[in-house]
């Protein structure tokens, strides 16, 4: 996006319906919403919110088995040290987080031919301070040379925004309060150890909300 490009935005929000919004940067980083009637929309949540959720995430949903020892490793952890991201509802592996498209199709394009997929999972870690420093989490390390490959063909094919420095293949369990990933990735230690996977199937996970409906200049 070039300095002084217009775009017009349809937002949709949970608590409100579809908006009608122009969004025109002025300067690296800064930008101004207005709305339908040219009024300038206050404060800059609303800009902060629309960047940091606009983008869809390429991943490989887990098998239900697997899925399900996932969910009972987090439903182990006490309500009271769970953020408020919660526990992963639906267990996954990011391949490429950033992605501007929400075609499903232009993922498949760059697939094509790709043969399945193969990872194993390894023993629990943790990040540090992620949602913003609200939160530690919980995730469990995945090796695969073939979800690398992925990446950098996706990296390489499709416009994206890059969000995390590098890629390291995991899966979350959930999400603690902050200083309490450490104790919680050495209570699950191995318990997904050497647990191998095969994956026939990529998945688009569209962008959260609020999404950008449609974009014109």
């Amino acid at each position: 996006m070039r300095l002084g490009d217009n775009f017009n935005l349809l937002l949709k929000r949970k608590e409100r319906p579809l908006v009608d919004l122009q969004m025109r940067y002025v300067q690296e980083g800064s930008a101004i919403v207005t709305d339908a009637q040219g009024r300038i929309v206050q404060g800059s949540e609303l800009v902060d919110n629309l960047l940091k959720y606009s983008f869809s995430s390429a991943q490989v949903d887990l098998p239900a088995d697997v899925a399900a020892r996932v969910r009972d490793l987090a439903d182990r952890i006490p309500d009271d040290d769970i953020a408020a991201k919660g526990r992963e509802p639906n267990p996954h592996i990011t391949i490429k987080y950033g992605l501007h498209t929400q075609d499903p199709a232009d993922v498949a394009e760059v697939l094509e031919g790709e043969p399945a997929v193969h990872a194993t999972l390894g023993s629990a870690s943790y990040f540090e301070g992620v949602d913003e420093g609200g939160a530690d989490a919980v995730i469990v390390e995945v090796r695969s040379r073939c979800l690398h490959r992925l990446n950098r063909r996706l990296s390489d094919a499709l416009e994206h925004t890059d969000t995390h420095p590098g890629y390291k293949p995991h899966l979350t369990v959930a999400y603690v309060k902050p200083g309490m990933g450490e104790h919680y990735a050495e209570l699950i230690g191995d318990a997904l150890e050497g647990t191998e996977l095969t994956f026939d199937r990529v998945t688009l996970a569209p962008k959260s909300e609020p999404t950008i409906a449609a974009v014109s200049k």
